[in-house]
C-alpha cells in the first residue's frame, strides 16, 4: 500500500500538471518485472517498494508508466517503467531533479521531476519522428519542426498516435500527428469580434499522416494525409460550419498552414464586415424607435425587438438577420406578434414579413426610416386582422 505522502506528492503532479502534461492515477494492472526499470537506479530496493500506475497524457497522447519508490519515505528517487513506448529510456544523467532529490520536498521534486521527462519524451518522439521510416513523414518533419524559423512561427509540434486494429503493428505503420498554431493570424485582423479571441486561442491545424497497407498487397505502406483546422467554440459558432481545404498532392505543412490561414481570414474578414453592417443598423433603429426598444442583441446584433403603438394597441416587432444570410446583401425579417390575440394552442399570432421595401445600397439611416414606414402600416392591418 503506497504511503500517503507519496499519493499525496503524486496527486500534487496531476494538479500542477507540469510542462503542459496531465497524470491520472490509475489501479495497476501490469504484471511487468521489477527487472524491467527503466533508469536502472542504483537505490531501488526490489524487495520493498511502492507503485504507482499511471495515465500520462503528453500532447494529445496517452501513455502508460508505472511509478515506483523504495519503500514508502520517497527519501529516495523514483524509478519507471514506460509501458507504451519501452524504447523510451531517457539518461539520468539528463534528469537534473534525480541527481537533487533530497533538496527540496516530495511533491515539488516530483513536478520538476515529470516536467523533466515530459521533455524528455517529446524529444524521445521527435526523433521517432524525424527518423520514421516512411518519407512523406520524414519530409513533413524536416520541412517543419526541423525547420526552426517556421517551427517558432507556428509552435509545431509532432507526436505519435494510436494505430487501427486492422494496420500492421510495424514502425513503417506508426501513424504521426503535426499540430500547428496559426498564432499571428490575429495580427492581420482588423478590429473585430475575432481579434481578442485569437490572440487568445489561435486556431490549430493539425494534420494526421496514417500509413496503411497499399492497394496491390505487397505490405507496403501508402499514407494518408488527414488535415483538420480545430477552432475555438467561440469562433466555431460565429464562423459556422467549415470544411478543411483538401490536402493536394505534392503539398507540405508550411504551404497547408498558409492556404488555411488565407481561407480563415477571408472568413473572418466577411464576418467582421457583416457584423458591423448589422451594428450599424442597429444604431439606426434605435435612433428611429427610442424608448420603443425592448431589447437588442449586443453580442451579435443579429436581433432587435420593439414594442410598438398603433392607435392605442400594442405588438411585438422582431427584426431579426438569418443566420445563413449576409447582410446588408440579405434583408432581415420583420416579425409581428400580437399582445393580446392568441392561437388556439395558446401562443401569441404573429406574421412574418421577409419581403418590404429595402434596398442594400441604402444607408441604414434610410432603412430604419422605411422600416419605419413599413411598420406603421403593416402594424394597423395586423391588428385590424386580429381584433
Amino acid at each position: 500500500m503506497a504511503g500517503g505522502s507519496l499519493h499525496a506528492a503524486v496527486q500534487t503532479v496531476a494538479h500542477h500538471r507540469p510542462a503542459g502534461i496531465t497524470v491520472q492515477l490509475q489501479k495497476s494492472t501490469t504484471s511487468r518485472p521489477l527487472t524491467a526499470l527503466t533508469l536502472r537506479s542504483p537505490w531501488f530496493d526490489l524487495e520493498q517498494h511502492d507503485r504507482f500506475s499511471l495515465a500520462v497524457g503528453v500532447d494529445g497522447m496517452t501513455t502508460q508508466w508505472e511509478l515506483f519508490f523504495a519503500g514508502s519515505t520517497g527519501a529516495a528517487p523514483p524509478d519507471f517503467i514506460f509501458l507504451t513506448d519501452p524504447t523510451f529510456c531517457p539518461d539520468p544523467a539528463t534528469l537534473p531533479t534525480l541527481q537533487s532529490w533530497a533538496e527540496r520536498s516530495i511533491a515539488d521534486s516530483m513536478v520538476t521531476l515529470f516536467a523533466e521527462l515530459a521533455d524528455a519524451y517529446r524529444a524521445h518522439i521527435r526523433t521517432r519522428v524525424r527518423d520514421h521510416p516512411v518519407d512523406l513523414i520524414r519530409r513533413a518533419y524536416s520541412e517543419s519542426v526541423g525547420a526552426r524559423e517556421f517551427a517558432n512561427a507556428y509552435d509545431v509540434n509532432c507526436t505519435m498516435i494510436p494505430r487501427p486494429p486492422q494496420v500492421p503493428d510495424r514502425p513503417e505503420f506508426q501513424p504521426v500527428r503535426f499540430t500547428l498554431k496559426l498564432k499571428n493570424l490575429y495580427s492581420s485582423l482588423p478590429k473585430s469580434p475575432f481579434r481578442e479571441i485569437t490572440q487568445r486561442s489561435p486556431p490549430l491545424v493539425r494534420v494526421d499522416f496514417s500509413p496503411t497497407v497499399d492497394a496491390s498487397g505487397a505490405g507496403h505502406a501508402e499514407v494518408t494525409a488527414v488535415p483538420i483546422i480545430l477552432l475555438v467554440k467561440e469562433i466555431a459558432s460565429k464562423l459556422g460550419p467549415m470544411t478543411s481545404p483538401p490536402w493536394k498532392t505534392g503539398s507540405d505543412l508550411r504551404k497547408y498552414a498558409q492556404e488555411c490561414e488565407v481561407m480563415l481570414l477571408d472568413r473572418m474578414n466577411s464576418h467582421t464586415m457583416a457584423f458591423t453592417a448589422r451594428r450599424g443598423y442597429a444604431a439606426a433603429l434605435m435612433s428611429q424607435f427610442g424608448s420603443a426598444v425592448l431589447e437588442v442583441d449586443m453580442d451579435d446584433y443579429r436581433t432587435l425587438s420593439f414594442l410598438l403603438g398603433v392607435k392605442g394597441a400594442y405588438t411585438n416587432v422582431i427584426i431579426a438577420h438569418p443566420t445563413n444570410g449576409k447582410f446588408p446583401d440579405t434583408p432581415p425579417t420583420i416579425t409581428l406578434s400580437s399582445t393580446s390575440a392568441t392561437t388556439v394552442g395558446g401562443d401569441a399570432v404573429s406574421v412574418t414579413h421577409t419581403a418590404y421595401p429595402y434596398s442594400p445600397r441604402w444607408k441604414f439611416e434610410e432603412m430604419a426610416i422605411r422600416a419605419g414606414a413599413f411598420l406603421l402600416e403593416s402594424i394597423a392591418a395586423f391588428q385590424s386582422a386580429n381584433k
